[in-house]
C-alpha cells in the first residue's frame, strides 16, 4: 500500500493552522503549533474562516469523516478551543463560527462565543443550524438569550420537524421553541408551509399533537394545507389527529402536485403507498396496466390505456355476485400493493375524500369522512364522486363507510362510467353492485339508467355470463320494455349472450318476449343462432331452431352460416340438427375450401 500526500485545497488550507485542523493527527498538531508565539490563532483563509471552523464541520478532508471526531479527545480540544477563544474579536472576526459551533452541537464551544456576543449578533443562523442538526441543548442555550428573536431568518421552528425521526429528540426542540413566549407557531417558509404541514408530512405524531395544543395555532395556514399534506403523504393516523382534534379545520382540500410537495418537504424519500390502477384524466377516466409483482424493482406509472369492455370472462369464484374478467388487470392480482408513485400529476386536483378512495387507505377515508363537513358530492376533473370511485375500485370496506351516509348522491353521473352502479355493473364487479342495492341508499337507486355508451344494468348482467347473477338481477330492469339493448363493445344483445354462454332456460326466457329480434347482429354479423353453434350449445341450437322466423342461413362477416361452423367444428349432433332443417342451405357450404376432417366430410355427404 502506497502513502499519498492529502490533497490540499488553497482557499481553504491558507495557514499551517488550518492544514493541521483537518489533518488526521490534529490532536497532536495543533497544541504544537498554537505554541509559536508569532501564530496568530483566529487567522482567515480566504473564505473568511478560522481554523477553528474546520475543525467543527464534517468536511471531505475529514479522515474519520464525521463531526463527532473533536469528541474523542475532549481535553485537547478544549485547550485548542480556549486559545482560539482567547480573543475577543474572534467572534466579530468571523460570525459564522457561532453557527458552525451550533451545528456541530458543540456546547462549550456556544457557551463561550455567547460571552463574546452583543445585542448586534444575529443568533438567527446558529438557531436555524442547531435545530436541523437536532442538538436540543445548544437550541435551549440560543433560546435563552436575551433579546432572541425566534422567528427570524429561515424559520427554526419549521426546520425543527423538517427532519424529525422518533428517538433523536426532535420532538423537544419544538416543545423548546413553542414554550417561548414570543415564538409563532404560524410562521411560514418561503415556500409557504407551517411547522405543522412539516410534522404532518413526516408523520410526527408527538409534535403534531403539541403544535394542536398550542395557543394561536391556525391550522388552515399555509399554502400547504396540513390535512391534505398528510392525506398525500399517506400518514393516516395524522389525518384522525388533526380531524378529531380541532374541529375548525377545513376539510375542503384537493390533492397538490406530488412532484411539487416533494420539492417543498426535502430530505424525504418518494413515497411508497397502497394504490390501485386508475388515475383521472381531464374529462375521461383511464386504466392503467401494471406488470404482475415479483421481487425485483418497484414498477412505475406507465402511460394510462383506455378501458373497454373485455370479451373473456372469468367463471365465477364464489358467490352469484362475484363475477370477474379474466383479462382485468385488477383481478389478476392484488389491486392494493407498493407502487413508488413517479408521476408527479398522480391525484392532482382530486378532492381529498376521492383521493383518500383513490388510493385505497380505508384508515384516512374514514377519518375525513368523520367530519360533518366533508363534501360525499365532491367531484374529479373527469366528473367522478367518491362513491363511483370506490365502486369502479372494488373498495369495499371504504364503500361501507361511504354508503352509510345520508348524503350520499348515488345519482351523480361521470361522463365515462355514469353512476356509481353502472361503473360496477360495467366492469362485472357486481359483488359490488349488490352492495349498492343492499345499502341504505337503495330507494335513491336509478335501475333503469343508461350509461353514455349505451350499456345499462340489464345488458351487463347478461354479459357477465353467470345465469344466477342475470336472473338475480333481471327483475330491477326494465328489460320487456327495451329487450334488444346491446353492448358498447361486442353489440350483442342479451340474448346472444345467452346463447354465446349456453344459457338455454334465459334464451327460451327471453324469446318469450314478442318484442326480441331474434335474428339481430353483432358487430361480426352473428346472430344468436350463429353464436351459439360456434359454442357448441345443443340444447340452444335446439330452442332456436324450434322458434318461427329464426335465420338459419345467416352469414356472419366471414362468411359462415350455423351450418359451415359446426361442421368446421365438427359438431355432429347440431349439424344433423340443422340438416334436419328443408330451408338450409347447403349450396353455400364449400366442402373443398374447410380443413375438416375426412369423417365429418362423409358424414355431411351422407347427410345430404
Amino acid at each position: 500500500m502506497f502513502w499519498s500526500p492529502p490533497t490540499l485545497a488553497p482557499e481553504i488550507h491558507s495557514t499551517p493552522l488550518h492544514v493541521a485542523a483537518h489533518a488526521y493527527n490534529w490532536q497532536e498538531i495543533l497544541p504544537l503549533l498554537l505554541e509559536m508565539k508569532d501564530l496568530d490563532p483566529n487567522a482567515l483563509n480566504e473564505r473568511g474562516e478560522s481554523a477553528l471552523t474546520l475543525l467543527l464541520e464534517d468536511t471531505p478532508f475529514s479522515i474519520q469523516g464525521d463531526n463527532h471526531r473533536t469528541a474523542l479527545f475532549p481535553r485537547v480540544f478544549k485547550l485548542v478551543t480556549s486559545i482560539f477563544l482567547a480573543s475577543p474579536d474572534a467572534i466579530r472576526k468571523e460570525p459564522g463560527l457561532l453557527r458552525r459551533a451550533a451545528e456541530a452541537g458543540n456546547v462549550d464551544v456556544v457557551k463561550a462565543l455567547l460571552e463574546h456576543c452583543d445585542s448586534t449578533m444575529d443568533c438567527a443562523p446558529a438557531l436555524t443550524a442547531a435545530s436541523r442538526a437536532g442538538h436540543a441543548d445548544v437550541v435551549k442555550l440560543l433560546l435563552d438569550v436575551p433579546g432572541i428573536d425566534p422567528n427570524a431568518g429561515e424559520p427554526a421552528l419549521v426546520v425543527a420537524g423538517l427532519k424529525g425521526f422518533p428517538g433523536i429528540g426532535f420532538p423537544v426542540i419544538v416543545k423548546h421553541f413553542l414554550n417561548h413566549p414570543r415564538i409563532d407557531p404560524n410562521i411560514l417558509t418561503s415556500d409557504g408551509y407551517t411547522a405543522l404541514a412539516v410534522a404532518c408530512y413526516h408523520g410526527e405524531e408527538e409534535i403534531v399533537s403539541c403544535l394542536l395544543s398550542t395557543e394561536g395555532i391556525n391550522v388552515n395556514a399555509g399554502k400547504y394545507h396540513p390535512l391534505m399534506v398528510a392525506v398525500q403523504a399517506g400518514r393516516g393516523r395524522v389525518v384522525a389527529q388533526l380531524i378529531e382534534g380541532r374541529a375548525d379545520i377545513d376539510v375542503d382540500q384537493h390533492a397538490y402536485n406530488q412532484g411539487v410537495l416533494e420539492a417543498c418537504f426535502p430530505g424525504f424519500p418518494s413515497i411508497r403507498r397502497k394504490c390501485s390502477d386508475v388515475r383521472f384524466g381531464k374529462s375521461y377516466c383511464w386504466l392503467e396496466e401494471y406488470p404482475s409483482m415479483g421481487t425485483g424493482q418497484i414498477p412505475a406509472l406507465h402511460d394510462p390505456h383506455y378501458w373497454y369492455c373485455s370479451d373473456r370472462l372469468a367463471p365465477r369464484p364464489t358467490g352469484p355476485y362475484a363475477v370477474g374478467l379474466l383479462r382485468d388487470p385488477i383481478s389478476q392480482r392484488d389491486p392494493f400493493y407498493d407502487v413508488m408513485i413517479t408521476d408527479p400529476a398522480f391525484g392532482e386536483g382530486d378532492p381529498i375524500l376521492i383521493y383518500c378512495v383513490r388510493v385505497g387507505n380505508g384508515e384516512m377515508s374514514k377519518a375525513v369522512l368523520s367530519h360533518r363537513g366533508i363534501n360525499m358530492s365532491a367531484q374529479a376533473r373527469c366528473g367522478c364522486t367518491a362513491l363511483i370511485v370506490g365502486s369502479f375500485l372494488r373498495r369495499h370496506t371504504i364503500l361501507d363507510c361511504i354508503l352509510t351516509r345520508p348524503d350520499t348522491d348515488p345519482t351523480i353521473r361521470c361522463p365515462t362510467h355514469g353512476t356509481a352502479l353502472l361503473a360496477a355493473a360495467h366492469r362485472l364487479y357486481f359483488d359490488t353492485v349488490n352492495q349498492i342495492i343492499s345499502s341504505p341508499l337503495r330507494s335513491k337507486l336509478d335501475f333503469h339508467d343508461t350509461a353514455d355508451c349505451g350499456c345499462n344494468l340489464f345488458i351487463c348482467a347478461a354479459r357477465s355470463g353467470d345465469e344466477e347473477t342475470f336472473l338475480s338481477f333481471l327483475p330491477l330492469t326494465n328489460w320487456q320494455g327495451s329487450p334488444n339493448i346491446v353492448d358498447c363493445k361486442f353489440g350483442r344483445t342479451a340474448l346472444l349472450w345467452a346463447s354465446c354462454y349456453g344459457h338455454e332456460s334465459v334464451v327460451r326466457l327471453l324469446l318469450s318476449n314478442p318484442s326480441v329480434d331474434s335474428n339481430y347482429r353483432d358487430k361480426d354479423r352473428n346472430n344468436a343462432l350463429i353464436l351459439a353453434v360456434n359454442s357448441g350449445h345443443e340444447e340452444v341450437v335446439r330452442t332456436f331452431l324450434a322458434f318461427p322466423g329464426v335465420n338459419i342461413n345467416a352469414r356472419n362477416r366471414n362468411g359462415d352460416t350455423a351450418l359451415s361452423l359446426a361442421v368446421w367444428y365438427g359438431y355432429k349432433r347440431i349439424v344433423r340438427l340443422l340438416l334436419a332443417r328443408k330451408d338450409v342451405d347447403v349450396k353455400g357450404l364449400k366442402i373443398e375450401g374447410k380443413r375438416i376432417g375426412r369423417h365429418y366430410t362423409y358424414e355431411y355427404r351422407y347427410l345430404s
